[in-house]
């Protein structure tokens, strides 16, 4: 289709349309645009401050168009081209005007300058019936974490589980803030364990005598040994340097026998202890399994981790607090308790 229309050309044959009428059209140097080169134009900012107009065509072929505050639109020149295709300069790279010129040849000249041409408002304004201002008084853009303005269709990709809060900026802006949803309580966790002490066995548990909510050591216990200190270990692991000599047997004169003097062995009394822990909902590490030293007692227990450990099943009813051992084993990590330099005799 012809862009050329004799009529509309010979109307404005005398005017500096698309310029406002009175427009000088000269630059900060003297110097006029020439008449016939720019025949029409369809601008339309959004949200302009004040009139627009023709602002610098320099010399990287790059022409302005501003308001009263600044830079709003510019063009660069396609080869061949016979208008200008302008673009919002605030980084949205929006489409926001078209200026015409009578021919390609006609447009050439008037963008390629050997020197910057500046122009001052008044003397380049264009005419009302040329801008047609796009006022938005919503969200014009988003920029994510300062990564510039965006354009085009924006959509916000969010989980069905996921929550969009939109709170205030400072006047001038929105912020969006993507708020994870609190977590189920999953009542098929954990929520206590049991630490129990059963049997005839010289081990022992307790909770940390510290252990309390401030010291955030409440999910701590502790293992020891019932009246045995490391001193006493280490004592009957090296009982062979003091062995001395010495009559085992009471002999009478008139008896013809003899009676080992023999301490009898020490019988380990039936224990029962209960400790239980409390562990919270989604709580990582929520118990601890120590053999610490404590104030006057050397702890000779010693606890390893041994990964493929086989263990036997353990069920628990939690309204006794009784275990009871069930028929298979499983495999997994596992903890090791033992005494070093204790012989199972011992």
């Amino acid at each position: 289709m012809n862009k050329l229309f004799a009529e509309f050309e010979n109307e404005n044959a005398l005017r500096w349309y698309p310029f406002a009428s009175g427009c000088t059209c000269r630059d900060t140097n003297g110097e006029r645009i020439g008449t016939g080169i720019l025949i029409d134009a369809a601008l339309y900012p959004v949200n302009p401050d004040g009139d627009l107009y023709l602002s610098r065509i320099g010399v990287d072929g790059v022409v302005s168009i501003s308001d009263d505050s600044s830079v709003v639109m510019t063009a660069t020149l396609e080869k061949g081209a016979s208008e200008l295709e302008f673009y919002d300069a605030g980084g949205m790279h929006r489409h926001v005007g078209t200026l015409l010129a009578s021919s390609a040849e006609a447009l050439a000249t008037f963008v390629n300058v050997y020197e910057d041409r500046v122009f001052r408002k008044g003397e380049t304004t264009f005419a009302a019936s040329c801008v047609f201002p796009v006022v938005n008084d919503g969200v014009l853009s988003v920029d994510v974490n300062k990564t510039g303005m965006a354009d085009g269709t924006l959509k916000f990709l969010n989980g069905a589980e996921d929550a969009v809060r939109v709170s205030a900026g400072d006047g001038t802006e929105l912020r969006f803030d993507v708020i994870p949803r609190p977590e189920v309580i999953r009542l098929w966790s954990i929520q206590h364990i049991y630490c129990i002490v059963d049997g005839k066995t010289p081990f022992r548990i307790m909770k940390l005598p510290f252990a309390d909510a401030a010291s955030g050591l409440g999910n701590t216990v502790a293992v020891y040994l019932d009246g045995i200190d490391r001193q006493d270990i280490c004592a009957n692991a090296r009982r062979e340097n003091s062995l001395v000599t010495r009559d085992t047997c009471k002999c009478q004169e008139d008896s013809s026998g003899c009676e080992p003097d023999i301490d009898p062995p020490v019988e380990i009394p039936e224990t029962y202890q209960v400790e239980v822990v409390d562990v919270p909902n989604g709580a990582d590490g929520a118990f601890y399994l120590a053999a610490p030293n404590m104030t006057g007692y050397d702890n000779p227990v010693s606890l390893t981790l041994e990964d493929n450990a086989t263990a036997p099943e353990v069920s628990v009813e939690a309204g006794d607090a009784t275990a009871s051992l069930a028929v298979g084993a499983t495999t997994s990590k596992g903890v090791v308790l033992q005494v070093p330099g204790l012989e199972p005799n011992d």
